[in-house]
């Protein structure tokens, strides 16, 4: 009996572990998949960050020699708008009192 349960008990545990690397490789499979996925999106997306960055550059650039494109640029965020004056504010007549000391 026990060369039964012996033979029994091996087969059974072969088959646990074909099944187990059956499920992990389709896993497997499936993530791969998704990874490569997301990496041709990432890849699109920073082509695209980089053409309207480039683009943004040559619409300051144009801006520069035709005003009237600023008021597109302003809307768009893309240009700064015109500075505004800075307020100027008198120094502090009191001064922060000292740190207490450590012990």
């Amino acid at each position: 009996m026990s060369r039964y349960a012996l033979g029994l008990l091996l087969v059974a545990l072969l088959t646990l572990s074909a099944v187990t690397s059956c499920l992990l490789a389709i896993g497997w499979y499936i993530t791969a998949g998704e990874v490569h996925s997301l990496q041709a999106r990432a890849e699109t997306m920073n082509r695209t960050s980089t053409l309207m960055q480039q683009l943004a550059t040559e619409c300051v650039e144009y801006g520069r020699q035709n005003p009237a494109i600023h008021t597109v640029l302003n809307q768009l965020n893309i240009r700064p708008s015109p500075a505004q004056p800075a307020y100027q504010t008198a120094p502090s007549t009191n001064p922060l009192p000292p740190a207490p000391k450590r012990q």
